[in-house]
């Protein structure tokens, strides 16, 4: 009978035992499910942050505006490589708008213009 007892009593705490270490694996595989859904949940917000400031962009007036005049008269955007330089007069008598500059010479140019100070550099007596 008394073997029969402590049989039960070890049966009854290592079920107990076991429930336990199942609920916390449960409970841990659970929280790691929240914590990914939490993810998307906040990516997903962040998109639709965007979107409805795209959508409020495209819906100003003045967006609106500036397309149906492109259409109408056909306007194009520049490149951003592009300088305009004062119109000057070749032998041919063509005008020369557009000056490409590379890279090179946009950083030589800045730099020059950087350490160029002819008025301020003049003493004045």
């Amino acid at each position: 009978m008394k073997v029969t007892h402590f049989l039960f009593l070890v049966f009854i705490f290592t079920s107990f035992a076991l429930i336990c270490v199942w609920q916390n694996i449960h409970q841990v595989e659970l929280s790691y499910q929240i914590l990914q859904r939490e993810k998307i949940i906040n990516s997903l917000n962040a998109q639709n942050r965007i979107l409805k400031y795209n959508v409020a962009q495209l819906k100003s007036p003045s967006y609106l505006e500036r397309k149906i005049l492109a259409k109408q008269i056909g306007l194009k955007y520049t490149k951003p490589v592009l300088v305009i330089s004062p119109l000057k007069e070749e032998k041919d008598n063509s005008l020369n708008f557009v000056k490409k500059l590379s890279l090179w010479q946009r950083i030589n140019k800045l730099i020059s213009k950087l350490f160029t100070l002819k008025s301020q550099a003049e003493a004045k007596p």
